[in-house]
C-alpha cells in the first residue's frame, strides 16, 4: 500500500470535494483503483511523506459504474446509522467515486432530470453486472416491457381497488399458473395464462383490457414482485383467487380470496 497526492476540481457536492489528503490505493473488482481518502491536517509537515506524495500525483480518481444488486440504501456516511437518503432499485447504476471501509462512495442520478444525489452503498450490495429480473424473483420469471404493460392492465382490471398486498398476489397467481405443471394450465407464458379459458375463465380481465388505465402504483407493485422485494402467498401452490369461496387453503386479502387446488 501507498500514498498519493490527490486534488479533485469541480466536484458537485460539498460532501465529496476533496482537499488535499493522504489516500491508501487498494485494488477493487477487476483489478480497478479504489481510494479510501484519509484527511491529514498538515501532510507538509512531514517531509518524508511530502517526497512520496509528489513522486505519484494523480488529478482524480479513477470512476466507473456499478450496478445494485437489491433494494439497498444509499446513506449520508459509510455507516448504518447514518441517514437514508434514497433506495436504490435493483440494477440501478450508480458512479462509484471511491472506497472507504467496505463502503463504496458513489454519486447517483438520472439522465440529467434530476438533481444528482452523494451517498456511499455497502460495497456487497453493488455489482459490475446488471442482473435479470429472473434472477431475482423466485420464478425465474423475465418479462419483456409489452408483457409489463399486459400485466399492469389486467393488475388494472382485477384489483385497482385492492390492497398493495392483494395486487401483489395477483401478480404472484399469475406467475405460479405461469411456472405450473399441472395439466389445468399448459400455457407457460403470460399472455397464455391471462387468455386462457381451459380451466374456466380465471381471468374475464383479458376481454376489457383494452379499458385499462393502469397507474404507476400499478407498475410499482408489478416491479417488487419481480425484483423479489414483496411475497405475499406462502407457496407457488396458489394458483387460484376469486371473491367467493374456492379450493382450499383459503386466504383472504381485500375483496379476494386466493387458494390451491
Amino acid at each position: 500500500m501507498f500514498c498519493v497526492w490527490l486534488a479533485v476540481a469541480g466536484c458537485e457536492s460539498t460532501a465529496f470535494a476533496m482537499s488535499p489528503a493522504m489516500v491508501e490505493i487498494g485494488r477493487g473488482p477487476e483489478g480497478r483503483i479504489l481510494y479510501d481518502e484519509k484527511m491529514v491536517e498538515d501532510v507538509r509537515e512531514d517531509p518524508s511523506a511530502e517526497a512520496e506524495i509528489n513522486d505519484y500525483k494523480l488529478e482524480s480518481p479513477q470512476e466507473y459504474p456499478m450496478y445494485a444488486s437489491l433494494r439497498v440504501n444509499m446513506r449520508k456516511g459509510p455507516s448504518t446509522e447514518e441517514e437514508i437518503l434514497t433506495v436504490l432499485r435493483p440494477n440501478t447504476e450508480v458512479t462509484v467515486l471511491g472506497h472507504e471501509a467496505g463502503w463504496y462512495q458513489v454519486s447517483y442520478g438520472t439522465d440529467g432530470t434530476e438533481e444528482i444525489q452523494y451517498g456511499y452503498v455497502k460495497d456487497e450490495y453493488l455489482s459490475q453486472e446488471k442482473l435479470q429480473s429472473a434472477e431475482m424473483n423466485k420464478w425465474h420469471i423475465e418479462l419483456t416491457p409489452d408483457e409489463v404493460d399486459l400485466l399492469a392492465q389486467i393488475l388494472w382490471v382485477e384489483a385497482r381497488g385492492e390492497p398493495y398486498e392483494g395486487q401483489a398476489a395477483v401478480i404472484e397467481v399469475i406467475f405460479n399458473r405461469m411456472i405450473s405443471t399441472d395439466s389445468d394450465f399448459p400455457e407457460n407464458d403470460l399472455t397464455g395464462i391471462v387468455s386462457s379459458k381451459t380451466n374456466g375463465t380465471q381471468f374475464a380481465s383479458w376481454n376489457l383490457r383494452d379499458t385499462a388505465t393502469p397507474t404507476e402504483n400499478l407498475y410499482q407493485v408489478i416491479y417488487d414482485v419481480l425484483e423479489g422485494a414483496v411475497e405475499v402467498l406462502p407457496s407457488t401452490d396458489y394458483v387460484f383467487f376469486t371473491t367467493g369461496g374456492i379450493g382450499r387453503n383459503i386466504i383472504r386479502i381485500g375483496h379476494h380470496r386466493f387458494g390451491t387446488q
